[in-house]
């Protein structure tokens, strides 16, 4: 930085507003650094220069700001303080209220009152910057709709929701100070909900995956707090109605794929005009190309710090054209744009009816791991329960070697991975399933979140009866991605009418596939051929009827054409995870040059297309399993499915070995077409699997991986039998007719 305002002093005069804008932007990096005194000193280097050129009051805010921020850091406040007002007065004049510039500033006066512990000042600042960031104004006691907040910048938008949280903060500290009077703790669930419009407003204003990830810390944060005071409210007053603190659950959950979804919905049931569409998909499709080619330049010269991407540009631009045409189309067409930007949550009564669907067994435990607390929330169909886990830290530490030794069965023993599933089991699922239910659970669909998302709750370990056993084995165990998407996963889908019952597969043999990801994988991998999973989908055309792609047949071209159409489609194939790359995560099929097809098929390609299936069983390696993104979850290869309206699916969460798959999927299809649930069957096939397994398969490596997400309903496989059934009784009537009639006929010829 030094270098850099040399640099620029030599190009201009040393007394000059560049030059002073460097020396403020340097003092704030020395301060944050912990050098105050050097801070101090380039502030009034900075300070001399604006007093030479006698510039107005409005043009010297960031110099405030600077002083501002230097004195926090030493815990001067009142200067500190003081440095802030001006700073909010002068950018107010150089801007207007409106402009982020003066939110950020109300910001750090309100963050320094709070470390000073004066919260009712907190509230009453947080008060002011929301009247006059707002158009229109408002205030608190207002409250406002999602309307309000559209014509803020995204920047504004994220410096009220961080002045909320102070709020929100500041009103739970001065309840805990007299639990007796519950004002704060109503107002502060109040200020929570108007967080969470804000927050929404954020999310569909913000693209790109890391500036959601910057943002869910601040997220995270008012959505933590917000459980606390449910938390609070529940110990006061006993019991609180499950939709608040499902309320706050649900909007911590999957975000990109939830407003993907919505986007998809709008664009479904909104026809906007056909050059629209044809120039947002060209656009697209032109990103997704640009940004593969800028990925993979990347990696060729990941060594040169100093390489200058060819594509950073053209991506720019590109990038830019698609904000212009979102903008143009919210301009035009303003019911899709409020279609496509305004979610609708599920409610606990609506997954009560759908998703439980009256099943007294059936329990969704849905878990929040906001910062330092796990919050869960257990729904049964006439009861509820709502639990803070005290021992995050502890269950932080298993997480990690569990998902490890489950990956690599060689690096623990089983007896060694037993005793910290049982500890695991212990902490996050027994004080859940061990409280009052009206129904003792048998069914088990959880909403994983955190690192929880990374272990198959199946092989938890539990003591029933004296004896160890593995959770799988007492209960049929789910998941879901959020609450939200659970109950769009049971909405009827019209264009599923007319699957035709059977099984779509595709499986490639790799005999002479040589897997080029342009670097951006190991080059040396080998995709050997699956043998036993092949054999297997060979063997279901004996039992249902099948539609087989196999061997040079499976390419991506064919894929795409004829995914959809039967109530299963499976595809067997090798899976690569790319965990800095989620949306280049993918399987590999068989090239097709002539439909300009490279056999890959990664999960931003399944953004593009629309599966009518009822389950897709996507047995490849690590399909279920990806980048752990705060407010996301693993962005996994499996949700480019989802979005593609895939209501189930069987995915793995490691590398999995071939044979044991094999054997377990041949099960869960007899079981299938047994007519059981999808979690029932495959979870009698994992207990026969167990129950055959010597001391070496029986570890959960070989089982494990293989969860089902979803949709629980039983599935048709094989055609109905009752238009046969029926032609049989008819055709026995017929017949039998047949031989009343001609013994009457022959009776009377006997009389005569």
């Amino acid at each position: 930085m030094e270098k850099a305002l040399k640099i620029r002093e030599s190009l201009m005069s040393s007394q000059t507003y560049l030059v002073a804008d460097g020396y403020v932007r340097l003092g704030l990096l020395y301060a944050q650094f912990g050098n105050h005194k050097k801070g101090v000193e380039y502030a009034n280097l900075a300070k001399q220069i604006w007093q030479q050129l006698e510039l107005p009051p409005s043009e010297t805010y960031m110099l405030n700001g600077c002083y501002a921020k230097i004195h926090l850091l030493t815990d001067q406040f009142e200067t500190a303080l003081h440095h802030y007002w001006l700073a909010v007065q002068q950018a107010k004049l150089a801007f207007g209220s409106h402009h982020p510039q003066v939110t950020l500033f109300y910001t750090g006066i309100v963050g320094a009152e709070f470390d000073r512990g004066n919260y009712q000042e907190v509230i009453a600042v947080t008060d002011t910057a929301i009247r006059e960031a707002m158009i229109p104004p408002i205030g608190l006691e207002q409250g406002f709709s999602l309307a309000s907040v559209t014509g803020s910048p995204s920047q504004s938008t994220y410096y009220l929701c961080a002045l909320l949280r102070y709020c929100l903060e500041s009103q739970f500290r001065l309840y805990q100070q007299d639990t007796s009077d519950m004002t704060y703790l109503r107002q502060g669930l109040e200020t929570a909900q108007i967080g969470s419009q804000l927050l929404q407003t954020l999310k569909n204003k913000v693209d790109g995956e890391m500036t959601l990830v910057i943002h869910s810390q601040v997220i995270a944060q008012i959505y933590r707090i917000g459980l606390q005071m449910v938390m609070a409210l529940e110990e006061k007053l006993g019991s609180v109605p499950p939709e608040l603190p499902w309320f706050f659950m649900e909007r911590t959950k999957a975000h990109q794929l939830t407003k993907a979804i919505v986007a998809a919905g709008a664009d479904q049931f909104y026809q906007l005009p056909l050059h629209l569409l044809e120039r947002q998909k060209q656009l697209r499709a032109q990103y997704a190309r640009l940004e593969t080619a800028f990925l993979e330049e990347d990696v060729k010269h990941k060594q040169k710090p100093d390489y200058d991407n060819p594509y950073t540009d053209s991506l720019f631009q590109v990038q830019l054209s698609l904000d212009a045409l979102d903008e143009e189309i919210r301009k035009a067409h303003p019911d899709y744009h409020a279609l496509k930007m305004n979610p609708t949550f599920a409610r606990v009564r609506e997954i009560r009816e759908s998703v439980l669907k009256k099943d007294p067994g059936h329990v969704l435990i849905e878990y929040c791991w906001l910062e330092d607390d796990l919050f869960v929330l257990a729904i049964q169909q006439d009861t509820h329960h709502l639990v803070r886990l005290d021992s995050v830290d502890q269950i932080t530490a298993l997480c990690q070697p569990i998902r490890s030794y489950l990956a690599k069965p060689e690096q623990d023993s089983t007896e060694g991975l037993n005793t910290q599933l049982q500890a695991l089991y212990r902490q996050v699922l027994q004080p859940v399933l061990e409280l009052n239910y009206p129904f003792p659970p048998e069914r088990l669909t959880i909403v994983p979140d955190g690192p929880l998302c990374e272990i198959p709750f199946e092989a938890l370990r539990l003591r029933v009866g004296g004896n160890m056993s593995y959770l799988v084995e007492q209960y049929a165990i789910s998941y879901g991605l959020s609450g939200t998407l659970l109950l769009g996963n049971y909405t009827p889908n019209p264009s599923h009418r007319n699957l035709k019952p059977g099984i779509k597969s595709f499986s490639p043999d790799y005999t002479h596939f040589e897997p080029d990801l342009g670097g951006l994988v190991d080059d040396s991998a080998v995709f050997d051929p699956l043998e036993n999973t092949s054999k297997l989908l060979q063997q279901l055309a004996d039992a249902y009827p099948v539609e087989h792609y196999g061997g040079s047949e499976a390419t991506e071209a064919t894929f795409k054409a004829h995914a959809s159409g039967t109530p299963v489609l499976h595809l067997n194939a090798h899976g690569f995870f790319l965990p800095e790359l989620p949306m280049h995560s993918g399987l590999g099929l068989v090239a097709d040059t002539a439909q300009g097809e490279d056999g890959f098929l990664y999960t931003r390609e399944l953004f593009n297309m629309a599966i009518h299936t009822e389950l897709a069983i996507l047995s490849a390696c690590n399909t279920g399993y990806g980048a752990l993104i705060p407010g996301e979850n693993l962005m996994s290869f499996s949700r480019g499915f989802a979005y593609a309206g895939c209501p189930s699916m069987v995915t793995s969460l490691w590398e999995q070995s071939d044979a044991p798959t094999a054997k377990i999927l041949e099960s869960f299809y007899r079981y299938l077409g047994e007519g059981l649930s999808k979690d029932r069957a495959l979870q009698q096939a994992k207990v026969d699997y167990l129950s055959k397994a010597d001391s070496y398969n029986i570890h959960p490596n070989f089982w494990a991986a293989q969860v089902l997400t979803g949709n629980l309903e039983p599935i048709q496989l094989k055609p109905s039998r009752r238009p046969q059934i029926l032609f049989i009784s008819l055709a026995l009537l017929v017949v039998l007719g047949g031989v009343i009639l001609f013994k009457r006929r022959q009776s009377k010829s006997l009389r005569r």
